[in-house]
């Protein structure tokens, strides 16, 4: 662990540790030079993270630091053993900084082609770069090629493989592929004529469709169909009528439960996807669901316009069918984002309150300590055991070790409350371990969200949206071309999403009250 204060001195070292590190990797049979390679690697790592917050500080590391990322990322070389150490350093060089450099943009195309070429097991963790290359800076990543191969054909390659060959417990390789796939497509953005990746749109349903077949019927991987169709609200959302269009034309695929409902894959699809809408339950798929759905919901103002993929057809059925419907689920998805949103505000607020509160206590035993400070050490003693019990953070945080009044007998074990709590948890898990046992013996679904944990998430132009103010200018669009399809889709809520709709529009004033306000505040 280094300070913020080495960040000066940062390239030097870098430079000096990789010059050490080069003598050591050219004895690689050596086991101690190799261990003293790593250590030098280790090093390095340490240094960027403690310059995470230095921008020009890593800007002047980026080119010293190609030649050593180069040689680890290219296949035959002698260093493509560190290959752990070398996503590493990616990460925190494509992560740091608000925009990635031309320096850095030489190596996306290498990450993209050692995953295809033979290290697709290192997919979760080469993942991690190529977001932030795609997040950061999606119009390059667009145009740039390796090799002369497009960074997009190289990305829907490792995509189309990975999902064809996924080992992996829980499909966890698969969920990472589909991660970039949506991150690729939510991060272009929508409504453009012709759009930057219309020509990708068949592919990705394509290989998207097949992936989803082979695990529909699989109730032990909910968590990677909820990743499948994250990339078909993304396409929806990206472009509503060119999905349809794909759709209509691409093989069938199966439904929920695994029997096919006709050949029809528009209605195959929905039919999935709305059996499946219960399992999305994270704020970025509710987000995703909200933009698709109203997507859709303006299909019918799209048809027949010149350009249009389905101007000489109307909407799959399952669609037309389903408009009030969508708006219904919008709504509900809308309410549990804001009441997600609400309780993330009201932590963030606990949290700052706790933190005050902490000062105080702190404060409060700082002084203490000043005014017993000339008692008798019995005073002392006693002022340290009652001290050794204070609020952090809004828990209470007992003394480790209880000892009851007049010791413990011979014949006693002592209690140690961590021990204890240890000793709980492990219980606690062996239960939940048996549970999902006996649940996978009998075909039914298990929780995998341990795995989901993983951090695939990534910043996407999705989380930026004011959502609730898009869902209502969607409304009003609605309404103000076609005032008949507004009254359809208005006649089709009950009591509940009336009220629904009016706490939507309430809390869209709040908002603009609130910002208006701080407006004000700011200019005073």
């Amino acid at each position: 662990q280094f300070g913020v204060e080495i960040a000066d001195m940062a390239p030097t070292m870098v430079q000096h540790l990789i010059n050490i590190f080069n003598t050591y990797a050219a004895s690689a049979e050596d086991d101690e030079a190799a261990f003293n390679a790593s250590q030098c690697l280790d090093t390095i790592a340490a240094i960027l993270e403690a310059c995470d917050t230095r921008e020009d500080v890593l800007l002047q590391l980026e080119p010293i630091m190609l030649p050593l990322l180069k040689n680890i990322f290219t296949e035959g070389l002698d260093c493509f053993e560190y290959i752990d150490n070398g996503v590493q350093f990616m990460g925190y060089l494509t992560y740091s900084s608000d925009t990635i450099s031309s320096t850095l943009w030489v190596m996306c195309g290498p990450l993209l082609q050692v995953l295809y070429n033979w290290g697709i097991d290192y997919i979760t963790e080469i993942m991690v770069p190529i977001l932030n290359y795609l997040s950061k800076d999606i119009d390059t990543f667009l145009n740039t090629t390796h090799n002369g191969q497009p960074l997009t054909m190289l990305l829907l390659s490792v995509v189309e493989k990975v999902f064809s060959n996924d080992s992996s417990d829980c499909g966890k390789d698969s969920k990472a592929a589909a991660t970039m796939l949506t991150c690729l497509v939510t991060c272009c953005h929508p409504g453009k004529s012709p759009g930057p990746i219309d020509s990708l749109i068949p592919n990705i349903l394509y290989m998207t469709l097949t992936k989803l077949n082979t695990i529909l019927s699989n109730k032990q991987l909910k968590s990677l169909r909820v990743k499948i169709f994250e990339i078909v609200l993304a396409v929806i959302y990206y472009n509503p009528l060119l999905a349809i269009a794909v759709l209509s034309s691409a093989p069938s695929v199966q439904s929920v439960d695994s029997n096919p409902l006709d050949n029809n894959t528009v209605k195959q699809l929905f039919s999935s996807l709305f059996s499946n809408l219960k399992d999305m339950e994270s704020t970025f798929t509710q987000r995703l669901i909200v933009l698709s759905f109203t997507s859709l919901l303006t299909t019918p103002l799209l048809l027949n316009q010149p350009g249009q993929p389905l101007q000489q057809q109307q909407l799959p059925e399952i669609v037309s069918s389903n408009l009030p419907n969508l708006l219904k689920q919008a709504l509900r998805e809308l309410v549990m984002i804001a009441e997600e949103e609400e309780k993330e505000g009201e932590e963030g607020e606990g949290g700052e309150d706790a933190a005050e509160e902490d000062d105080e206590d702190d404060d409060a035993i700082e002084a203490d300590d000043d005014e017993e400070d000339d008692d008798d050490d019995d005073d002392d003693q006693a002022e340290a055991s009652k001290g050794a019990k204070k609020k952090i953070s809004g828990i209470d945080y007992a003394k480790a070790l209880h000892v009851p009044d007049g010791g413990y007998d011979e014949d006693e074990d002592c209690i140690n409350a961590e021990d204890e709590s240890y000793r709980e948890a492990l219980e606690v898990m062996e239960k939940e371990e048996k549970v999902k046992r006996e649940l996978f013996l009998a075909g039914e679904a298990v929780d995998d969200e341990d795995d989901e944990n993983e951090d695939f998430t990534f910043t996407s132009p999705v989380e930026s949206i004011d959502i609730v103010q898009h869902f209502l200018d969607t409304l009003r669009n609605i309404e103000g071309r076609d005032a008949n399809l507004m009254e359809y889709l208005r006649s089709s809520l009950d009591n509940e999403d009336h009220q629904r709709l009016a706490d939507i529009l309430k809390l869209s004033t709040e908002r603009k009250e609130r910002v208006a306000a701080e407006l004000t505040n700011s200019t005073v």
